[in-house]
């Protein structure tokens, strides 16, 4: 109930520091998101850049790839064409030369233009013999008749005219550097192959990538040849072994590479499948770095190995640039760096608005305590000092306006020693040094006592006070100084803010779990947005409720403590106008630490 008033203007001051500290740190936090937005753009540009530099590097090293393909393909492709031209006798001993001493030639076979019009026609595979394994004769005539197919659609054949569309003519004659054409497809297990096992898929993985559970992509070439002195134009195709593509020209060229001598130093290549696994190079660099990049680094571009549908990827990754994951992961250290400053930064300001807010408090608590203070040791001094003058002046008419002096200065007395005495105590709460003495005491001898002590200064200002105390009480641990204090704190402010009505109740009643000592009065009463605070030190209520009472905001700090000490709390119970129940809990249970 005691405490400081101006409770507007303590709001207006701390609505005044904190905006202060917010109008402060509000630039420099705006400035810094501001320089994290530019670094972030700064190194988006720096990754387009990087993207830019990879798609180059990734077309130009394609590029290559590409000649050694036509290195490869080109010179046999030119022999085949000539030997047909010269005869078949000519055309079949180049054919079996190639496919004995060339790795990247397969299932080889030539299919004159009639019988590309009429598929049922019978086709034998050309350059296998007598008892061989069933599969690999299986997987050639299916991969004959695809090859077929695949020529038929290279070659301009319309179903509807069963014709070509140029026959007799080579398929990339309009195309300068004669490029032999390569194309994928696609082969099921469960699709053509009606008696498909483990050595048709074995026959398959040796020519094949396997692109699902039971298909495979195979890399095919077609092209047709003229007629010559006894051989009829017609077409001819053949599988290239992905794995002799890889080994004997893909790998090469890639490691030229990464070795550095076709590459930008910023780059390296890696080959990867359908699932994003890596495929070359099969060992990794010695640099550490690169290998992290070869195996784990986002690709900044990607394109189709050796055409389209290819079930490889050519990948540029980052090993002396960044890729995303590294940008990403780069502007989110310079948000959580920007965002961490200014988070010390605005911690810093709060705590300097929070030390000045508590300093400016401080220094209206010390003024407010210097003036109560002084205002409620004055007035008893004064008093005192005033009946004693007139007792020593002899000025005394009779013995019993002398007694009656001496009454008044008896009880100023106890008044400046109660004020004294709450000053020390809450200086001992503060300072941690307050010590209790505890020891089993039942409860209404403390209330009797204390009661008796003070019911005739009471009587002499007018209350009539009702004590009324439960007969079966049990002992507690209690200090019995302590609680006499905080229940003399609570009649004096009882006293203190009655208004006409004079009543005074104090009550000590056993409770289910704790012995309730309460003291009710019928005074000007609390509001409730004041209940919650008028525990806390100097701390007083509007000074329109209280008027010209006067007090220190020190007695209700202190009895809060006392019920603390001992385990318990204090509660109120308060109506504006029909007055206040102070209630201190005192649970059974207790018992002091250090008993």
């Amino acid at each position: 109930m005691l405490g400081l008033g101006g409770d507007t203007l303590r709001v207006e001051r701390r609505r005044w520091v904190v905006s202060l500290a917010i109008s402060s740190i509000l630039p420099l936090v705006v400035v810094g998101f501001l320089l994290v937005e530019r670094l972030t753009e700064l190194n988006q540009q720096r990754y387009d850049q990087e993207v830019a530099a990879a798609r180059y590097a990734t077309e130009l090293a394609g590029t290559t790839i590409r000649q050694r393909l036509r290195d490869e393909f080109g010179p046999w492709r030119e022999r085949l064409a000539y030997s047909h031209v010269r005869g078949r006798e000519h055309f079949e001993r180049s054919l079996r030369d190639l496919y004995y001493t060339n790795p990247l030639l397969d299932v080889p076979q030539f299919v004159e233009e009639a019988v590309l019009s009429n598929l049922s026609a019978h086709v034998d595979p050309v350059g296998f013999g007598e008892g061989e394994h069933r599969c690999e004769l299986l997987v050639a005539a299916s991969l004959q008749r695809r090859l077929i197919e695949e020529g038929r659609a290279r070659m301009g054949y319309d179903p509807a005219e069963q014709r070509f569309a140029k026959p007799h003519l080579l398929i990339d004659e309009d195309r300068p550097d004669r490029e032999t054409p390569l194309h994928w497809m696609e082969i099921d297990l469960d699709g053509p192959f009606a008696q498909s096992c483990a050595g048709c898929e074995a026959q398959l993985e040796r020519v094949g990538v396997r692109s699902g559970e039971r298909r495979f992509s195979l890399l095919t070439v077609v092209f047709p040849l003229p007629g010559g002195e006894d051989m009829r134009p017609g077409m001819f195709g053949a599988v290239v072994p992905a794995p002799a593509l890889l080994r004997e020209v893909i790998a090469s060229s890639l490691d030229r590479w990464n070795a550095g001598a076709d590459a930008l130093p910023r780059h390296a290549l890696r080959v990867v499948d359908g699932q994003g696994a890596l495929v070359l190079p099969r060992t990794l660099p010695p640099d550490r770095r690169a290998a992290l990049a070869l195996q784990h680094a986002q690709p900044l571009y990607t394109r189709p190995l050796v055409g389209e549908g290819a079930p490889w990827h050519l990948e540029a990754v980052a090993i002396s640039g960044f890729d995303l994951a590294q940008l990403e992961a780069e502007n989110a250290r310079w948000t959580l760096l920007i965002s961490l400053s200014a988070g010390l930064l605005a911690l810093g300001v709060l705590l300097f608005a929070r030390s000045f807010w508590h300093q400016t408090e401080n220094a209206k608590l010390r003024a407010h305590l210097l003036s109560n203070v002084g205002h409620e040791l004055k007035t008893p001094l004064s008093l005192i000092r005033l009946y004693t003058e007139t007792l020593e002046s002899g000025r005394v008419r009779d013995e019993e306006e002398a007694g009656r002096f001496l009454g008044i200065v008896g009880r100023e007395a106890k008044r400046l020693t109660h004020l004294i005495d709450n000053l020390l105590d809450v200086q001992r709460i503060e300072e941690g040094r307050k010590q209790y003495s505890f020891a089993q005491v039942r409860p209404d001898r403390v209330v009797r006592q204390t009661i008796e002590a003070y019911r005739y200064q009471l009587a002499a200002e007018g209350f009539d006070l009702r004590l009324d105390v439960d007969d079966d009480l049990p002992l507690l641990y209690l200090d019995e100084e302590a609680i006499a204090q905080a229940l003399i704190n609570l009649l004096d402010n009882a006293a203190k803010y009655s208004d006409t009505t004079k009543e005074i109740r104090v009550r000590c009643a056993k409770g289910h779990e704790a012995v309730r000592l309460s003291v009710q009065d019928r005074g000007i009463g609390i509001p409730r947005r004041e209940q919650q605070r008028i525990f806390e030190s100097f701390y007083r209520v509007e000074k329109t409720l209280v008027h010209d009472v006067k007090g220190s905001g020190l007695g209700l700090a202190v009895v809060a403590h006392v019920a603390r000490a001992h385990g318990g709390r204090v509660e109120v119970e308060s109506t504006p106008g029909k007055g206040s129940t102070f209630t201190l809990v005192l649970p059974l249970g207790f018992e002091p630490q250090d008993s």
